[in-house]
């Protein structure tokens, strides 16, 4: 009986040898590309030469760029294919639109509610009250928005920690766009202006310009203290 337990388990022994040999051969032997490598000169002249030369005989199949620095660097994001990261930088670019164009309409109802209460609040407590509040509510905007577009921006499929740095400043450069922006170009709420354009479309260019420049001059002060 215990010989033939000894013979199973060297039975059992051999076919797990050979699996691992076949798995092994099978992954030395496969010359399937990988999707991408990290290549390290010694010199930066080497880089450069080596980043301009065509790697493969099927012209776009590798893409050749300068890499991060080692702290810089965003290994989880080395390792995907062009599809993958396409696809993920998509996902996120979706994701930062909605962010976009979702904060406009609370911020618009939100000055929309001050701006119905402002003679209770000049009355009673005056105009730096009144101002103060319609600050604050820009304040915890400005700064949401600033949280939320770092977090995003980490979603992208970058391979650097900088470019996805450039890339929240450009979401929440958009952020202030569209809603310190394009949200303060008037104190009612945006479908009501909507109606009203759609009834009267000659009166959409001249309010528009009438409007933005009342505006600017606040959007570039916001933008210039940030």
């Amino acid at each position: 009986e215990s010989e033939d337990t000894r013979e199973k388990l060297r039975d059992a022994v051999n076919k797990a040898l050979s699996a691992f040999d076949a798995a092994r051969l099978h992954y030395l032997n496969d010359l399937t590309p990988s999707p991408s490598a990290l290549v390290v000169l010694s010199r930066q002249m080497d880089a450069v030469i080596a980043s301009q030369c065509q790697l493969d005989t099927q012209f776009g199949r590798w893409h050749t760029e300068a890499a991060a620095g080692p702290n810089d660097l965003v290994w989880h994001n080395v390792a995907l294919t062009t599809k993958q990261r396409f696809r993920k930088n998509m996902r996120a670019r979706i994701f930062a639109t909605v962010m976009v164009l979702f904060f406009m309409v609370p911020v618009n109802f939100l000055v929309w509610t001050i701006s119905q209460v402002r003679d209770s609040i000049v009355d009673f407590f005056g105009e730096g009250m009144f101002k103060l509040l319609v600050g604050i509510v820009l304040t915890i905007f400005l700064v949401l928005g600033h949280i939320l577009s770092l977090v995003l921006s980490r979603q992208y499929g970058y391979m650097s920690k900088s470019r996805m740095d450039v890339t929240g400043a450009s979401i929440y450069f958009w952020l202030l766009v569209f809603n310190l922006f394009l949200g303060n170009l008037s104190d009612r709420p945006v479908w009501n202006d909507l109606l009203d354009w759609v009834h009267q479309p000659t009166m959409v260019l001249h309010t528009l310009i009438h409007r933005a420049v009342e505006t600017s001059t606040f959007f570039l002060q916001v933008c210039m203290l940030r």
